[in-house]
């Protein structure tokens, strides 16, 4: 339970670097995103598309496997090919995001992806804490946030299914931290 404490800390630390630090200053952000109504439009404001590793979270045994389980992830998003996203998540998870509520993603363009921290949990679990820039129409902006652009800065579980690690459901993911990157 306190490493969840400690986690979420670090999330709320990194949504106040993001909101008050220059994007331009090597943040893994480049530049600083303009607002845009259309989804084309905010396509082109995204950087990299690739899952990238902090070299704190490159040196956990299981990095590999969460890298390629979040690129399955982002890129079924950014390609709206729900069968390559499923490839990333867990059963649990799945059901929670069946194929009926994959308009929500429709105009979602995910890109500055960095796993920062990943930690072991409880229930033989993983702790994973990674930042990204989602880009998306206000109709596909989840209703807490209603931005075009926003900084996410998350905690998310995953488990072992099949011997191979995948995004799971859980408390840790309830609460994202996240800032408007639309101004």
């Amino acid at each position: 339970m306190i490493g969840l404490i400690v986690l979420f800390t670090a999330a709320a630390g990194l949504v106040a670097r993001h909101v008050y630090a220059d994007h331009t200053a090597g943040t893994g952000m480049s530049g600083t995103p303009h607002a845009s109504s259309s989804s084309s439009a905010a396509t082109d404001q995204t950087e990299s598309r690739t899952v990238v590793l902090s070299a704190d979270a490159s040196g956990y045994p299981q990095s590999a496997q969460v890298q390629a389980a979040l690129q399955h992830y982002f890129d079924g998003i950014n390609q709206q090919d729900y069968q390559l996203w499923t490839a990333g998540v867990t059963k649990d998870r799945l059901r929670q995001t069946p194929l009926s509520n994959w308009k929500l993603f429709a105009s979602t363009t995910d890109s500055d992806i960095l796993v920062r921290r990943i930690e072991a949990g409880p229930d033989n679990r993983l702790i994973v804490l990674l930042t990204f820039r989602s880009v998306q129409s206000l109709a596909n902006a989840p209703k807490y946030a209603q931005f075009t652009c926003i900084l996410w800065n998350v905690v998310w579980p995953f488990a072992q299914e099949g011997g191979v690690w995948k995004l799971d459901v859980g408390d840790a993911s309830k609460i994202p931290a996240y800032a408007d990157c639309s101004k």
